[in-house]
Protein backbone atom coordinates (compact mmCIF):
# COMPACT_ATOMS: atom_id res chain seq x y z
CA UNK A 1 0.00 0.00 0.00
CA UNK A 2 1.47 3.33 -0.96
CA UNK A 3 1.40 6.59 0.96
CA UNK A 4 -1.39 8.08 -1.16
CA UNK A 5 -3.66 5.07 -0.51
CA UNK A 6 -2.98 5.30 3.22
CA UNK A 7 -3.94 8.98 3.20
CA UNK A 8 -7.20 8.23 1.37
CA UNK A 9 -8.13 5.48 3.83
CA UNK A 10 -7.38 7.80 6.73
CA UNK A 11 -9.53 10.58 5.24
CA UNK A 12 -12.37 8.11 4.73
CA UNK A 13 -12.07 6.79 8.30
CA UNK A 14 -11.63 10.20 9.96
CA UNK A 15 -15.36 11.11 10.10
CA UNK A 16 -16.14 7.62 11.44
CA UNK A 17 -13.46 7.93 14.15
CA UNK A 18 -14.77 11.36 15.11
CA UNK A 19 -18.32 9.97 15.32
CA UNK A 20 -17.13 7.07 17.54
CA UNK A 21 -15.28 9.51 19.77
CA UNK A 22 -18.41 11.67 20.13
CA UNK A 23 -20.50 8.60 21.00
CA UNK A 24 -17.96 7.55 23.61
CA UNK A 25 -17.97 11.06 25.12
CA UNK A 26 -21.79 11.10 25.26
CA UNK A 27 -21.98 7.63 26.81
CA UNK A 28 -19.39 8.57 29.41
CA UNK A 29 -21.54 11.53 30.51
CA UNK A 30 -24.90 9.77 30.26
CA UNK A 31 -24.58 8.63 33.86
CA UNK A 32 -24.20 12.23 35.05
CA UNK A 33 -26.94 14.76 35.71
CA UNK A 34 -26.87 18.54 35.41
CA UNK A 35 -27.56 20.85 38.38
CA UNK A 36 -28.20 24.61 38.20
CA UNK A 37 -28.08 26.84 41.28
CA UNK A 38 -29.77 30.05 40.11
CA UNK A 39 -29.53 31.74 43.51
CA UNK A 40 -25.72 31.47 43.66
CA UNK A 41 -25.09 31.59 39.91
CA UNK A 42 -23.38 28.32 39.03
CA UNK A 43 -24.01 24.97 37.39
CA UNK A 44 -22.26 21.61 37.23
CA UNK A 45 -22.72 17.94 36.40
CA UNK A 46 -22.40 15.14 38.93
CA UNK A 47 -22.73 11.32 39.00
CA UNK A 48 -26.38 10.27 39.01
CA UNK A 49 -25.75 7.63 41.69
CA UNK A 50 -24.56 10.33 44.14
CA UNK A 51 -26.85 12.26 46.49
CA UNK A 52 -27.05 16.06 46.30
CA UNK A 53 -27.79 18.00 49.51
CA UNK A 54 -28.10 21.77 49.97
CA UNK A 55 -27.91 24.26 52.83
CA UNK A 56 -28.25 22.81 56.34
CA UNK A 57 -28.56 19.29 54.86
CA UNK A 58 -25.07 19.54 53.33
CA UNK A 59 -23.29 18.39 56.50
CA UNK A 60 -20.53 15.80 56.14
CA UNK A 61 -21.60 12.59 57.85
CA UNK A 62 -18.43 10.66 58.47
CA UNK A 63 -15.94 10.01 61.26
CA UNK A 64 -13.92 13.20 60.55
CA UNK A 65 -16.84 15.63 60.38
CA UNK A 66 -17.06 18.62 58.05
CA UNK A 67 -13.77 19.31 56.26
CA UNK A 68 -13.93 23.08 56.76
CA UNK A 69 -10.22 23.58 57.37
CA UNK A 70 -8.51 26.96 57.12
CA UNK A 71 -9.76 30.39 56.21
CA UNK A 72 -12.10 31.78 55.15
CA UNK A 73 -14.64 29.35 56.61
CA UNK A 74 -17.57 30.32 54.41
CA UNK A 75 -20.83 28.53 53.89
CA UNK A 76 -21.16 25.06 52.45
CA UNK A 77 -23.70 25.48 49.66
CA UNK A 78 -23.73 21.99 48.15
CA UNK A 79 -22.67 18.49 49.15
CA UNK A 80 -22.68 15.62 46.68
CA UNK A 81 -22.00 12.38 48.55
CA UNK A 82 -21.41 8.79 47.55
CA UNK A 83 -24.35 7.11 49.32
CA UNK A 84 -26.23 6.99 52.61
CA UNK A 85 -23.54 6.32 55.14
CA UNK A 86 -22.65 3.88 57.79
CA UNK A 87 -20.04 5.35 60.12
CA UNK A 88 -17.61 2.57 59.25
CA UNK A 89 -17.35 2.69 55.44
CA UNK A 90 -15.52 4.57 52.70
CA UNK A 91 -16.98 7.97 51.96
CA UNK A 92 -16.58 10.35 49.01
CA UNK A 93 -17.92 13.89 48.91
CA UNK A 94 -17.78 16.76 46.45
CA UNK A 95 -18.64 20.15 47.93
CA UNK A 96 -18.93 23.81 47.01
CA UNK A 97 -18.24 26.54 49.56
CA UNK A 98 -18.66 30.30 49.28
CA UNK A 99 -17.41 33.11 51.53
CA UNK A 100 -18.07 36.84 51.32
CA UNK A 101 -14.40 37.30 52.26
CA UNK A 102 -12.55 37.96 49.00
CA UNK A 103 -9.18 36.84 50.44
CA UNK A 104 -8.76 33.17 49.54
CA UNK A 105 -5.15 33.00 50.71
CA UNK A 106 -5.89 31.05 53.91
CA UNK A 107 -5.91 27.70 52.08
CA UNK A 108 -2.55 26.22 51.22
CA UNK A 109 -1.32 23.05 49.62
CA UNK A 110 0.67 20.62 51.70
CA UNK A 111 1.66 18.99 48.41
CA UNK A 112 0.64 15.52 49.48
CA UNK A 113 2.34 13.17 47.04
CA UNK A 114 -0.86 11.62 45.68
CA UNK A 115 -2.09 15.06 44.59
CA UNK A 116 1.03 16.36 42.83
CA UNK A 117 -0.41 15.16 39.50
CA UNK A 118 -3.08 17.86 39.81
CA UNK A 119 -2.05 21.29 38.50
CA UNK A 120 -1.29 23.98 41.13
CA UNK A 121 -3.70 26.32 39.32
CA UNK A 122 -6.74 25.61 37.17
CA UNK A 123 -9.24 27.70 35.22
CA UNK A 124 -12.68 26.81 36.57
CA UNK A 125 -15.74 28.50 35.13
CA UNK A 126 -13.52 31.15 33.53
CA UNK A 127 -11.69 32.11 36.76
CA UNK A 128 -8.25 31.16 38.07
CA UNK A 129 -8.31 28.80 41.07
CA UNK A 130 -5.39 27.50 43.18
CA UNK A 131 -5.04 23.93 44.47
CA UNK A 132 -4.98 23.00 48.14
CA UNK A 133 -4.74 19.54 49.65
CA UNK A 134 -4.34 17.70 52.92
CA UNK A 135 -4.31 14.13 54.18
CA UNK A 136 -4.46 12.66 57.68
CA UNK A 137 -4.69 9.24 59.26
CA UNK A 138 -5.28 8.09 62.81
CA UNK A 139 -7.09 5.47 64.87
CA UNK A 140 -7.47 3.25 61.79
CA UNK A 141 -9.21 6.03 59.81
CA UNK A 142 -7.84 8.11 56.99
CA UNK A 143 -8.95 11.19 55.07
CA UNK A 144 -7.81 13.25 52.14
CA UNK A 145 -8.90 16.62 50.89
CA UNK A 146 -8.22 18.04 47.44
CA UNK A 147 -9.68 21.33 46.36
CA UNK A 148 -9.36 24.51 44.38
CA UNK A 149 -10.05 28.00 45.70
CA UNK A 150 -10.47 31.28 43.85
CA UNK A 151 -12.27 34.62 43.65
CA UNK A 152 -15.35 35.24 41.57
CA UNK A 153 -18.04 37.94 41.87
CA UNK A 154 -16.55 39.45 45.07
CA UNK A 155 -16.52 36.11 46.90
CA UNK A 156 -14.05 33.37 47.71
CA UNK A 157 -15.12 29.99 46.32
CA UNK A 158 -13.86 26.52 47.26
CA UNK A 159 -14.64 23.43 45.24
CA UNK A 160 -13.34 20.27 46.85
CA UNK A 161 -13.16 16.50 47.00
CA UNK A 162 -13.17 14.91 50.45
CA UNK A 163 -12.53 11.20 51.01
CA UNK A 164 -12.46 9.14 54.19
CA UNK A 165 -11.86 5.44 54.72
CA UNK A 166 -11.16 2.72 57.22
CA UNK A 167 -7.62 1.43 57.35
CA UNK A 168 -4.26 3.05 57.29
CA UNK A 169 -2.11 4.73 54.74
CA UNK A 170 -1.90 4.70 51.75
CA UNK A 171 -5.45 5.28 50.73
CA UNK A 172 -6.71 2.67 48.24
CA UNK A 173 -8.74 5.23 46.25
CA UNK A 174 -5.87 7.68 45.63
CA UNK A 175 -4.89 6.05 42.33
CA UNK A 176 -6.19 8.80 40.04
CA UNK A 177 -8.82 6.44 38.60
CA UNK A 178 -11.75 6.68 41.01
CA UNK A 179 -12.85 9.75 42.95
CA UNK A 180 -9.97 11.87 41.65
CA UNK A 181 -11.00 11.19 38.03
CA UNK A 182 -14.59 12.00 38.95
CA UNK A 183 -13.41 15.26 40.59
CA UNK A 184 -11.67 16.34 37.36
CA UNK A 185 -14.91 15.74 35.41
CA UNK A 186 -16.84 17.66 38.07
CA UNK A 187 -14.43 20.62 37.83
CA UNK A 188 -14.54 20.58 34.04
CA UNK A 189 -18.35 20.75 34.13
CA UNK A 190 -18.47 23.64 36.63
CA UNK A 191 -19.59 27.01 35.23
CA UNK A 192 -20.43 30.36 36.74
CA UNK A 193 -23.60 31.75 35.25
CA UNK A 194 -22.73 35.41 35.81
Amino acid sequence: MNRQSSSRIFLILLPFLHFCSALSWAAERADWQQYVDSANGFSFAFPSDYILSKGHLAVTEDWWGDPNLGNPPGEKLIKISSKPLKKSSDYVELSIWKSSDTDCSGRTSKSESQFLKFPPTKIIGGSLFERYDDAEAGMNHGMSLLGYTGNRNKACWRIQLFQSWLGGDPHPLADGKGPEKMFVRFLDSFNFRS
